[in-house]
Formats: C-alpha cells, structure tokens, sequence
C-alpha cells in the first residue's frame, strides 16, 4: 500500500496510518501489522493490557516506512480480548488540558475488560467520553474481537 500511495498519489500531503489483524484458523494465534497506528492491545478479563505496537511508520510518505520485518506473531488464548483503535480515543483532553493517552486508554481497556464481552465496547465509549472535555475532534474507531 505504501508504495501504490506514494506512486501514484505522490508528494500531495496524503499519508495514513494503518493496523491489520490476522487470526490463525486455529484461533491460537495473531498475526498483526501496524504503520504509525497506536497500540493494539491484547487483554485478559482484569489484567493490564499488553500493547502491540506498530513496526512502521506513516504510510505514503517514505518509501522505506514499512519495517523489513513488519508483522508481530502472538499467542492468543481463549478469554484474550484484541483491541484495535484509532488515535480519535488516545488523542484528547480533559478539562485540565491532560491528554488521554495510550496509557489512559489502557486503564480504561483494562477496567471494563471486566465487563461482558458484548458491553465492553460501550464501556470503552463512555468512559472514554466521560474522561473528555467538550465533543470529539477526531474521528474514532473501535474494534474488539473476543478470543474463544
């Protein structure tokens, strides 16, 4: 995708981030990529959340963002939850100006992974629009997967 951007779009300011999850067809394993994406994050019903991080950079700006060895390889394990975001949940202020984060984020993921799976989503929004001050700037995106 890199390349098909930056050749045939070019040097016009258009450039993204991206994330892509692959499942194993034994639901053991995950393979994901991700280009200047926040962390995805794999988590256990009450358990700090490990991050994934992305490999790469932004895509369609640099021809060598895309790391030679881009894709992670995980375990997974029945009752994992995968998290997959957009920076529209990590990239917003509170009242006093404090920014979100990936870490806040995390605590949040953290806390309604509690919750069952089918209202973990919603847990996720509205702790996350409780946190913010004022209506969201950014667009947001928000994808779980629940591993059995």
């Amino acid at each position: 995708m890199n390349s098909l951007v930056i050749q045939n779009i070019g040097a016009q300011g258009f450039f993204f981030t991206l994330a892509a999850a692959r499942i194993g067809r034994t639901g053991r394993t995950m393979e994901y990529a991700g280009a200047g994406h926040p962390p995805a994050m794999i988590v256990q019903p009450g358990a700090d959340p490990r991050l994934l991080p992305s490999r790469s950079t932004i895509l369609g700006t640099l021809p060598n963002a895309v790391d030679a060895d881009a894709a992670l390889n995980i375990e997974i394990e029945p009752g994992d939850r995968v998290v997959l975001y957009t920076d529209g949940l990590t990239d917003l202020f509170d009242s006093h100006g404090e920014m979100l984060e990936v870490e806040g984020l995390q605590n949040i993921v953290r806390e309604t992974s509690l919750l069952p799976f089918r209202e973990m989503k919603q847990g996720i929004l509205n702790r996350v629009t409780a946190w913010r001050d004022g209506p969201p700037v950014d667009d947001v995106s928000l994808v779980l997967v629940d591993v059995r």
